[in-house]
């Protein structure tokens, strides 16, 4: 499963796998195997933060707007 099939994944979801693939890299002794999963668990984790991020950053507009009443949850 590659990031781009991801687009319905919650971070904390995307932060497990990562933690799975780093777990399993640690453990496989296939050094091509090991090295695809640390890459697998980079990927995670930086979809994670980015989501993350854009949560923060709507939270904030939303914040910033509530006021006016023109938060809404597309974004």
């Amino acid at each position: 499963m590659t990031v781009d099939s991801l687009t319905q994944l919650g971070p904390a979801y995307l932060r497990l796998q990562a933690d799975r693939c780093q777990r399993l890299s640690r453990s496989c002794m296939d050094l091509g195997t090991a090295r695809d999963l640390r890459l697998m668990s980079e990927e995670y984790f930086a979809e994670s933060a980015k989501r993350d991020a854009h949560a923060r950053a709507h939270q904030v507009r939303c914040r910033a707007s509530d006021d006016q009443g023109d938060c809404s949850d597309e974004s």
